[in-house]
């Protein structure tokens, strides 16, 4: 008989985690008016900015000569305009009072809801699993500001075992969109695995991975549409791991989450036939997002499918859908969205191919030299930014370069080409270097560089930097030049 309960009480069905939340008729009436406003700033007051620059500023502005050929010359002009300051304060309270709208309930209902979550895991009735990691560190680009402008971000705990955020963030996320439940999301996932089933119909992955999971809606509907697969899903965020957890166990839907960072996961190299991620590049730094695209091409199996949904490119909209999209970067916590969408990923990576085979063309043995990509090491901007604090601006007003690249609109000129010289500093001094070859044009920048050393070691009693020495050995001669002219003939090189 004990065994029969015991049994009967592993294969109790695990509840609706989301019905545990009961909103007030108050909190519904808000909760409505949050999702309105926000569709109204989103898209009606949207069109309705659009229109005014396109009628009023535009007209204006190229009058007076300027050039609407970027999002960044919208941004400028639209910056002070009262209809561009209205629809932005609108649609960013609209963002934080949609997450605000559910926390009451989520309150009410947060112990019920984490002892749900805690038998889901203990019990995994359908046959999922849940990985947590209370070591893991979080990187800063995630525990540094509130994404999305949800409170508490994704990862904060405040109890043991706590869903609040997931609870946040999955109950929040169908105001603001409108939805009425966890099964209403996942769009992406759902036509990407049609088109995938549509496009190769002979494809059948027995194992996928899903990067930046959240509670796993956009994971849920791959298991639905390729039957048997063995689904993981991995996210920096317990308290989204364990709702997600909670959901899957609840849908019958097997899911195996597992708290991990992107960028360095613990899978086996080959292990999975798909991978697939919606929306979670562009809410890392572009150096992580390299990264984790390098994880993915050693998980992936040969013959196996990678498909990133995600922001269109700068390339491929026009400035005004680029302004428009751009609006996330300052004032919504998403600080790496410009910079994700400004990428071209193919021209990108065949640059540097191809600057890596000049590299070995011109003679650099790969086996005797460590030929890298400097844009993935931050430690040379970490380092410039020092050498900002101790370079003095009466060394870079000498700058020759910065002169002739500014102009005479030197007043318009950014902050970074003027600094500039620092950042070469850096990517010399970062390795301690105590000779370098460089061209005439360059050796006002050496010399910089040897003050800044001279300077930071006096300043810190230290003897840390050396004073790099410049080579310069004039121009490059051809190998063959002493045996030339021959018969009267020129140097063919």
């Amino acid at each position: 008989m004990a065994s029969i309960v015991a049994s009967d009480q592993a294969e109790r069905p695990i509840p609706d985690i989301e019905g545990l939340a009961h909103p007030t008729v108050e909190e519904r009436g808000r909760q409505r008016f949050c999702s309105a406003l926000r569709r109204y700033a989103i898209q009606d007051m949207a069109e309705a900015i659009q229109k005014d620059f396109e009628e009023r500023v535009k007209p204006a502005r190229e009058a007076k000569g300027v050039n609407f050929a970027s999002a960044r010359a919208i941004e400028d002009a639209m910056a002070d305009q009262p209809s561009y300051q209205l629809y932005s304060s609108l649609r960013y309270n609209a963002q934080e009072m949609c997450f605000l709208s559910v926390q009451d309930e989520i309150e009410r209902a947060l112990q019920d809801m984490i002892e749900l979550a805690r038998d889901a895991a203990e019990r995994n009735p359908v046959g999922g699993s849940l990985r947590l990691d209370p070591d893991l560190v979080i990187p800063r680009y995630l525990s540094s500001l509130d994404v999305h402008l949800t409170p508490g971000c994704f990862h904060n705990e405040w109890v043991k075992d706590d869903v609040a955020q997931g609870a946040v963030v999955s109950l929040g996320a169908r105001v603001f969109s409108a939805s009425m439940s966890h099964r209403s999301w996942g769009g992406v996932a759902r036509v990407i695995s049609r088109w995938i089933k549509h496009e190769r119909p002979d494809f059948r992955p027995l194992r996928m991975l899903d990067i930046g999971t959240s509670s796993g809606k956009n994971l849920i509907p791959y298991v639905e549409n390729f039957p048997g697969v063995e689904a993981h899903g991995v996210d920096l965020g317990a308290p989204l791991l364990r709702w997600g957890h909670a959901i899957a166990e609840h849908q019958g839907v097997p899911i195996h989450y597992s708290q991990q960072n992107a960028e360095n996961l613990d899978f086996p190299d080959g292990h999975f036939d798909l991978i697939v991620s919606s929306f979670f590049f562009h809410e890392i730094p572009v150096k992580a997002t390299r990264n984790v695209l390098k994880e993915c091409r050693r998980l992936l199996r040969p013959g196996g499918l990678m498909v990133h949904q995600e922001l269109p490119a700068t390339c491929l909209v026009d400035p005004w859908e680029d302004f428009f999209w751009n609006w996330d970067t300052e004032h919504n916590n998403e600080p790496f969205y410009t910079s994700f969408r400004a990428q071209d990923p193919i021209e990108l990576t065949n640059n540097i191919r191809e600057v890596t085979a000049a590299f070995i063309a011109s003679g650099i043995d790969p086996d005797k030299h460590i030929v890298f990509n400097q844009s993935q090491v931050a430690e040379h901007a970490e380092l410039a930014w020092v050498f900002n604090c101790v370079s003095r601006l009466g060394w870079l007003n000498r700058m020759t370069q910065f002169k002739e690249k500014a102009g005479k609109d030197r007043e318009n000129a950014s902050v970074g080409l003027y600094a500039y010289p620092n950042l070469m500093a850096a990517d010399i001094l970062i390795y301690r270097a105590t000779h370098v070859p460089v061209g005439e044009d360059q050796k006002q920048h050496l010399e910089l560089t040897r003050d800044i050393a001279a300077k930071f070691n006096h300043d810190y009693g230290v003897d840390f930097f050396p004073i790099t020495e410049p080579v310069i050995e004039g121009p490059g001669q051809c190998p063959c030049h002493a045996a030339w002219p021959m018969d009267g003939q020129a140097c063919p090189f």
